[in-house]
């Protein structure tokens, strides 16, 4: 295996990097690291994707490209390259619609290339030329009603795939064989080219699954030089305010061998089962580190707290926000507060934890008791650090997806109780005799649930990015995320 570039903060740069202070204005623009001492040095850049940096691509409609070029590769007939790619901020989720319900839509005003190969000269031509291969978003056409559809989250714009063709000289698109859609949040997408008359190579996979496998295609071209960014397009042009954005990071490229996903935790290695479930929670925005950049926290136990924001984005996208945290008179009920432990002005998550207690997944854990802001009042305790229990789990997931038991037992749903150490009238037997039966959740020891053993976060992020959500109509851009394999 050669390497030509193995992380992209040290691509050559020729494109002018706007890097304009907070307010003020900012054309199209690509804003990256300069190195050590740059911004990415002692804090994390909110547009990465691992370790501490990523770029942030800016788009006013004003039509100048914003991308960063990599002069390195040198008449290369063949080139792989592994990037990722956050479209999230190229797409409307703001609709009145049930989130979950209603495809996303593009703010596109026209086709967008992110990634462009060329051939010609080590130091490409001023204008875009005649790429030998490129990635281009489309914006969907009536996204409300595209058929196919297109995924339940950021399914606004879809990839389309270029090269040229030597036999004819023109520009041909492939289709692509998988799902073009590309959800919000980060996607791995890597591609393999090669040059050949009749054997030459297009490949392209997007989170490991495999979109284009071109291999008998009449290529005579080189690659010299690459260009990653907001390369070209009419979607560089248009009435964008507040300006679209994308997040881009991982930039890799060989000539030879698979490539594959990042792994951006310490504490979760690929080799790891729960790898591509980590990922695609992570990716998306549903769970977030640990804190530390490198490090996911996979043994941690998750508070009732913390859950609450794994649920709602799981369920309506990783942009999900909810409704700002009510003030007193908003949380009390007849009267009465609805929760002695969350309080809007101080309490982690308070916003998120009303919210699911508003969806009515939630009614606290024990008996009124008395409130913290007046004592003379009653409030349910909700156990905001709490560790969430195994069992309260099921039941959390279930009825955040709409699927209610109202405490009813395993026998009186016509199921049957599906551990040993589960009883039939616990309120969460029906909920785990559903999760067992649809094989999401196994045992522990001697034929038993474990219920009331706490969740470890990599243990959430397996349920939450399973096919279990999408079931239960929970949104797709939380598909699994595996650490690929050489293309076919």
């Amino acid at each position: 295996m050669t390497n030509l570039r193995t992380a992209w903060t040290r691509l050559a740069l020729a494109a002018v990097l706007a890097t304009a202070a907070s307010g003020a204005a900012l054309a199209n623009g690509i804003a990256v690291p300069n190195g050590p001492g740059g911004p990415c040095a002692t804090s994390p850049n909110t547009a990465r994707f691992a370790g501490k940096c990523g770029a942030l691509v800016t788009l006013d409609g004003s039509g100048t490209a914003a991308y960063v070029q990599d002069n390195s590769p040198a008449a290369e007939g063949e080139y792989r390259v592994r990037f990722y790619f956050d479209g999230r901020g190229l797409i409307d989720s703001t609709h009145a619609l049930d989130h979950n319900r209603h495809p996303y839509v593009s703010l596109l005003n026209g086709p967008l290339t992110i990634f462009a190969a060329y051939d010609g000269e080590a130091a490409p031509p001023a204008s875009a030329g005649n790429p030998v291969f490129r990635l281009e978003l489309q914006p969907i056409t009536g996204a409300i009603n595209a058929t196919p559809a297109p995924p339940r989250d950021g399914g606004g714009n879809a990839l389309h795939v270029y090269y040229r063709d030597h036999s004819t000289d023109t520009e041909v698109e492939i289709p692509l064989t998988g799902n073009p859609f590309l959800p919000a949040g980060f996607r791995c997408i890597e591609v393999r080219w090669k040059a050949g008359a009749g054997t030459g190579m297009l490949q392209v996979q997007a989170d490991s699954f495999v979109l284009l496998n071109a291999k008998t295609l009449n290529i005579n071209a080189q690659v010299n030089s690459v260009r990653w960014g907001a390369v070209e397009g009419a979607g560089l042009t248009g009435t964008y305010s507040p300006p679209l954005t994308i997040k881009m990071d991982d930039f890799a490229s060989q000539r030879t061998g698979y490539i594959g996903a990042v792994q951006p935790f310490t504490d979760e290695l690929s080799s790891d089962s729960h790898f591509p479930f980590v990922q695609a929670a992570y990716a998306t925005g549903v769970l977030p580190d640990s804190g530390t950049p490198g490090s996911f926290g996979i043994g941690n136990a998750v508070t009732r707290g913390s859950m609450a924001k794994a649920i709602l984005r799981g369920r309506f996208g990783g942009s999900f926000q909810p409704p700002t945290c009510p003030g007193e008179v908003g949380r009390r009920a007849n009267g009465v507060e609805v929760f002695d432990d969350v309080l809007c002005a101080s309490t982690p998550d308070a916003a998120w934890i009303y919210e699911l207690y508003n969806l009515g997944v939630t009614a606290g854990t024990s008996n009124p008791v008395s409130c913290q802001s007046t004592p003379t009042l009653h409030c349910a305790h909700y156990g905001t650090s709490d560790s969430v229990s195994r069992g309260n789990l099921m039941v959390f997931l279930f009825v955040a997806g709409g699927t209610d038991y109202h405490g009813t037992s395993c026998s009186a749903n016509g199921k049957a109780v599906p551990f040993s150490d589960v009883s039939n009238t616990d309120p969460a037997c029906p909920y785990i005799a559903d999760a067992k039966a649809a094989n999401y959740v196994v045992g522990c020891a001697g034929g038993n649930f474990c219920g009331a053993d706490p969740m470890r976060k990599d243990d959430i992020a397996v349920l939450i990015a399973s096919q279990y959500f999408t079931n239960l109509g929970y949104n797709r851009e939380l598909r699994a995320q595996a650490p690929g394999v050489e293309f076919p």
